[in-house]
C-alpha cells in the first residue's frame, strides 16, 4: 500500500513561501494500492487530487473522519462531482439523512448555483457504515476520536499490512490501543502542538502534541509514525526542526512528518 497526503493541514489552507516542503492544503489523504484507491477527508486538498488525475472521472470511494470545515470545505473543487460519469460513493459513521444534511450546508447556492448536492451531474452513493466494509481487496474499520463534533478515525488493512489514520484527535492518555489493537504497521496521527502550546493553551481542543502522537501510535505497535494537521502557521524551518528532533529522541521509531504529495510505502 501507498499513503499520500494532499492536504496536511488543520483549519485553513496556507499559501506561503515558508511553508512549501511540508503543504499548504487542508485535509485529504489517499491510501492507494496499484489502481485501487481509497480518499480519507475533502478539503482543498482534493481539489489538488483530482487536478493530477489524469481522467478526471471514475469510480471514487471518499470516507469522512467529520464535517468541520477543513475537512469537506474542497468537495467543491473535486472536479469528479461535476461529471455525469462519476460514480462517487460517499462513507461516514453518521446516518445517511445526516450525511446528506451536512454535504448541503455546502452547497446551498455558498459554492456557485447549486442549491443541493442532489443536482449535481455525477452519481453519489451514500454508504452509513456500521462495522467493517470491504473495498477493492482493502478491509475498512472505524473507531470514535476524542474530537468535537463526532468524529472518527479509520483503520484500514490489505494484504498483511494495516494502518491506522487518526486525525482530529486528542490523545490524552495513549491508549487508543484498547479499542483500535495494537498490530499497526503505519499510524497516521493528529499531532498539531508542540508540548509546550498544549500545555499552556491548547489543552481540551480535540488535537494532540507531537509526544501525544508518539506515545498513542507506539502503543499501538506502529513501526512508522506520519504526524498530520500541522499547525496553519508552522513553517518549514520549524517542522524540519521539530522532526529532527523527535528523529533523535525516538531512534526506534521511523518518526515522519507528513508532507504534500510524497508517496509513503506500508
Amino acid at each position: 500500500m501507498e499513503i499520500i497526503f494532499w492536504g496536511t493541514r488543520g483549519q485553513i489552507s496556507v499559501p506561503k513561501p515558508d511553508q512549501i516542503i511540508f503543504g499548504v492544503h487542508t485535509t485529504c489523504i489517499e491510501i492507494r494500492n496499484g489502481d485501487d484507491s481509497l480518499l480519507f477527508d475533502a478539503c482543498f486538498g482534493i481539489g489538488r487530487y483530482s487536478d493530477s488525475l489524469p481522467n478526471k472521472t471514475g469510480t471514487f470511494h471518499l470516507f469522512f473522519t467529520h464535517f468541520h470545515w477543513d475537512h469537506v470545505q474542497g468537495i467543491g473543487y473535486f472536479i469528479p462531482i461535476f461529471l455525469p460519469t462519476t460514480h462517487l460513493h460517499f462513507y461516514s459513521p453518521w446516518t445517511i439523512k445526516r450525511l446528506k444534511r451536512q454535504l448541503n450546508y455546502y452547497f446551498d447556492y455558498s459554492f456557485g448555483p447549486f442549491p443541493s448536492v442532489d443536482v449535481l451531474s455525477s452519481q453519489i452513493h451514500y454508504h452509513s457504515l456500521n462495522g467493517t466494509v470491504h473495498i477493492n481487496g482493502f478491509t475498512i474499520g472505524y473507531y470514535f476520536n476524542n474530537h468535537e463534533g463526532n468524529c472518527y478515525g479509520y483503520s484500514i488493512f490489505r494484504q498483511g499490512k494495516k494502518i491506522a489514520l487518526i486525525t482530529d484527535h486528542e490523545s490524552v492518555y495513549g491508549n487508543s490501543y484498547s479499542t483500535w489493537g495494537n498490530d499497526y504497521d503505519v499510524v497516521i496521527h493528529d499531532g498539531q502542538y508542540t508540548d509546550e502550546e498544549y500545555k499552556t493553551s491548547h489543552r481540551g481542543r480535540g488535537h494532540s502534541s507531537f509526544s501525544h502522537a508518539i506515545t498513542n501510535a507506539r502503543n499501538m505497535g506502529a513501526r512508522k509514525v506520519l504526524i498530520t494537521h500541522h499547525a496553519p502557521l508552522r513553517t518549514d524551518r520549524e517542522l524540519l526542526d521539530f522532526e529532527a528532533t523527535l528523529q533523535q529522541q525516538h531512534p526506534d521509531l521511523e518518526i515522519i512528518i507528513a508532507r504534500e504529495q510524497v508517496i509513503y510505502t506500508v
